[in-house]
């Protein structure tokens, strides 16, 4: 170049050499950037997400969005079948015999007391009564009708302790029920199970356990007064239809108002106690206890042998009294 030359061309030829040496270096700096952004930039190896506004599933509608449907009936439950026992299996698994008796057997507290003998609960044949040394058959239901008048307050603790004897002798098949007369009425123990107010309470009762011992008990509160005549206390007997009937008494006949005609007694009785024409025998057996006292009239002896047979009668003397307490 030479002093002639333009001032303005002498700077722009000094220029081109500085902005071509600038934008090569620019170059080489981005072109590092680049290579180093590259190397360390995370890659993501999963194949490019396919994007549409098309879903097939919003094609049907949602059965969870809409409204339950009425009518449409549950779909039933379906158990899988369970598998049957073989009947072989069956008849192993049935109980022994001698085991089903022993489980069904009465427990300790069943057992009656000392001095009673045992009887077994589940016995199915009823167990013979036995009064003051008489049966009564193989009688199922039983009563006890009693003297309890003045003329027994000397003996009467001693018939309570053989009646107890004699229905704690009874087997849970058999009912029973014990009836005092005195003073021309009666009165007869009530069913331990009998909450009802009123109406008839004279019935028969299981002799179990634990009515045995209700009736037992209340036997004790019994008081002797009055004079005897056992004829009420024999129709309500007898309307419960036993099997046997022990009747005991020392003075049966009583005295004035009380006084009984052996003839009217002996009708009165074969009336509520007919002989059944078909079998010919009575209904309940009836038999007869005179106690410590000889009967001139012979009433309960005649009682006895129309009603309870040649062995329905029996005279206890006192002897015999002593005899059984002594047992």
């Amino acid at each position: 170049m030479t002093p002639s030359d333009p001032p303005r061309l002498v700077r722009r030829t000094r220029l081109v050499p500085w902005a071509v040496s600038i934008a090569a270096h620019a170059a080489l700096i981005g072109a590092g950037f680049f290579i180093v952004w590259r190397q360390d930039a995370p890659r993501d190896d999963r194949p490019p997400a396919e994007v549409s506004f098309f879903s097939p599933t919003l094609a049907e509608p949602n059965a969870a969005l809409l409204p339950p449907d009425p009518t449409a009936m549950p779909e039933p439950v379906r158990t899988p079948p369970q598998e049957r026992t073989p009947v072989r299996e069956l008849v192993q698994d049935r109980p022994d015999p001698a085991q089903l008796a022993a489980a069904l057997a009465p427990s300790p507290a069943a057992i009656p007391p000392a001095g009673a003998p045992a009887i077994d609960p589940g016995a199915v044949q009823p167990v013979p009564p036995r009064f003051f040394g008489v049966t009564g058959g193989s009688a199922r239901d039983l009563i006890y009708v009693v003297d309890a008048s003045a003329s027994m307050v000397a003996t009467f603790p001693h018939v309570l302790d053989e009646l107890e004897r004699s229905i704690r002798r009874l087997a849970p098949t058999q009912r029973f029920q014990v009836i005092f007369f005195r003073a021309g009425r009666y009165i007869s123990a009530e069913h331990p199970n009998d909450t009802r107010s009123g109406g008839p309470k004279t019935r028969l009762i299981r002799a179990t356990r634990g009515h045995i011992d209700h009736v037992a008990a209340w036997m004790r509160t019994v008081r002797v007064e009055g004079t005897s005549n056992p004829l009420l206390a024999m129709d309500t007997a007898l309307a419960l239809q036993p099997d046997a009937v022990f009747l005991l008494s020392r003075e049966i006949t009583g005295l004035g108002e009380f006084d009984l005609g052996a003839d009217a007694v002996l009708a009165h009785l074969d009336r509520v106690n007919p002989v059944n024409p078909r079998t010919g025998h009575r209904h309940a057996r009836i038999a007869t206890i005179q106690f410590l006292d000889v009967d001139p009239s012979g009433l309960l002896r005649d009682i006895g042998r129309t009603h309870g047979g040649e062995q329905g009668w029996t005279v206890l003397t006192r002897d015999d009294l002593a005899a059984l307490r002594s047992q």
